[in-house]
């Protein structure tokens, strides 16, 4: 899941109101906001390592014996920024037909323990603390309408404003964007296939933060496949992927995060 940023950046770019909560956690289980990798491995919690762009590192968690508001998470991600834990994003049900019923059954099993929710609008859950919050939603499949995931995650607060004070993104080439970008958004119709173009470091290295999708788009020659997409308060967090094959094996990536159709962050494998 890449950049998976989807909601790290809507509670550091947009205010929303501290409420407190009911039983708010300081962190995640028994996962305290701010510890180090490797004290959470001293614990014998195990991490597999995913990507990592600018100062923070994404990490997969063992699941194996969590259970979650009822449920077995099908994944857990763990970001870590300058090696202090401050986010955490468990997938408790992935492309699943059933999910509407099964996310009214996880958000009674919320409520029960947290109480109401600050914010709940179609666009998702918020529990809003002084040092957590925590976000529950459900996400239709683009390519499948009749199936869905949802997703639960929690935020550290405190820790990242402490490591963040201007509500700002640092791109992979190190340029700071406001995050009063323009509303404007990449289109989500985007039509999910391989594409023949090929892709190049030259291409990747062209890319530049605050450039639109569409400026992209000319830069790579097709349009990228959409894989990840979140809308909330205002915020349209979008991930784009375009990915050329190669014979008999291996392929080249560039994955490129877009906030209101601006580039905020980029990857990239095999160039």
């Amino acid at each position: 899941m890449k950049k998976i940023l989807a909601i790290l950046l809507m509670c550091l770019i947009f205010p929303v109101t501290s409420w407190a909560y009911r039983n708010e956690p300081q962190g995640f289980e028994n996962m305290a906001w701010g510890e180090s990798l490797e004290a959470l491995q001293a614990r014998n919690y195990k991490f597999t390592f995913s990507y990592s762009y600018s100062d923070t590192s994404i990490y997969a968690l063992d699941s194996e014996n969590f259970k979650i508001a009822g449920n077995k998470p099908v994944s857990i991600t763990c970001n870590f920024l300058n090696n202090q834990l401050f986010h955490v994003s468990i997938v408790l049900e992935k492309d699943t037909s059933d999910y509407q019923n099964k996310f009214k059954v996880i958000y009674d099993s919320m409520v029960s323990s947290y109480g109401q929710p600050s914010i709940k609008d179609s666009k998702g859950t918020l529990w809003s603390g002084k040092r957590t919050n925590i976000l529950l939603d459900k996400r239709v499949s683009p390519q499948n309408k009749s199936v869905g995931d949802i997703i639960l995650s929690f935020d550290a607060i405190g820790l990242r404003l402490e490591n963040h004070r201007k509500p700002s993104v640092i791109s992979s080439n190190n340029s700071s964007i406001n995050s009063n970008s323009s509303s404007d958004k990449p289109s989500s119709n985007t039509a999910d296939k391989n594409y023949t173009t090929t892709l190049t470091y030259e291409k990747y290295d062209r890319i530049k933060a605050g450039m639109s999708y569409s400026t992209v788009v000319e830069i790579i020659g097709a349009h990228g496949k959409e894989t990840q997409r979140t809308e909330m308060y205002n915020i349209t967090n979008a991930t784009y992927q375009w990915k050329e094959d190669l014979q008999p094996h291996g392929y080249r990536l560039i994955i490129v995060m877009f906030r209101n159709d601006k580039v905020v962050s980029k990857s990239q494998s095999g160039l």
